[in-house]
C-alpha cells in the first residue's frame, strides 16, 4: 500500500519539482527493508502500519470474545458492562501521512540536519545539480519527522490506548510495544525511468 503525502516545500518548491523529475523518495515501512516482516500468522509489519495509520474495526468472533474475557480477568480488569457493538475499534493514529504533510516539517528538519536555510539549500543544489543527494537528504529528513511523531504521540493527537491494551502491554504509549514498527521506518530513493 502506498500513501502519498502532500508536502509543502515553500521556497524550495521549484528545486524539489526539478529533483522529482529525476528521482522519487519513499518514506515508510518498505517491504524490501523489513516492512514485509511477519508479526503474526496473518499480519506483516506494513499491515499493522496500515491498521494504525487508518484505523479499523475488527469483528469479534466468539473465540476472540472468550480470549479477551479470559485475558481481562487475568489482568484484574473489571467485567465489561453491556454487550458492546461486537467490534474492537482501532482508532486512526497517522504516523506517516499526518506528520509528513505537516506544513514545512520535512524542510525544517532538512534545514536543521544540514544547519542552513532554504535559500542556501536552493542555491547549493540549484548550482550543483546534485539532485540525488537532495533526494537522499529529503528521505532522511522524512524519516526523522516520522520518528518525532512516535516520540510525541503524533503531537499529542493520537488516541490513548484502551485500558485493556494498556494492561496487556504494560504501557500507555500508543503504537509502541516491541518498537518494531518505529524501528522499521526507512526511506529509499529511486531514479525515475
Amino acid at each position: 500500500m502506498e500513501i502519498n503525502a502532500k508536502i509543502n516545500y515553500g521556497k524550495l518548491k521549484k528545486l524539489v519539482q526539478q529533483m522529482s523529475k529525476k528521482y522519487s523518495v519513499k518514506v515508510g515501512l518498505l517491504a524490501e527493508k523489513g516492512g514485509s516482516e511477519e508479526i503474526s500468522e496473518n499480519l506483516d509489519l506494513a499491515g499493522l502500519g496500515a491498521v494504525q495509520e487508518f484505523g479499523c474495526d475488527i469483528k469479534i468472533t466468539p473465540k476472540m470474545a472468550a480470549y479477551l474475557a479470559i485475558k481481562a480477568k487475568e489482568m484484574g480488569l473489571p467485567p465489561r458492562k453491556g454487550k458492546g457493538d461486537g467490534y474492537v475499534h482501532i482508532p486512526t493514529r497517522s504516523f506517516l501521512q499526518a506528520p509528513l504533510s505537516k506544513k514545512n516539517a520535512v524542510i525544517n528538519e532538512l534545514k536543521k540536519q544540514i544547519g542552513t536555510n532554504a535559500e542556501e539549500i536552493e542555491q547549493y543544489f540549484g548550482e550543483s545539480g546534485d539532485m540525488e543527494s537532495l533526494a537522499i537528504m529529503l528521505g532522511a529528513a522524512g524519516v526523522e519527522v516520522v520518528q518525532q511523531a512516535f516520540e510525541t504521540n503524533g503531537d499529542g493527537q493520537w488516541a490513548p490506548n484502551s485500558p485493556f491494551t494498556e494492561a496487556l502491554k504494560g504501557s500507555n504509549q500508543p503504537l509502541y510495544d516491541t518498537g518494531d514498527l518505529q524501528n522499521k521506518i526507512t526511506f529509499e530513493v529511486n531514479e525515475n525511468g
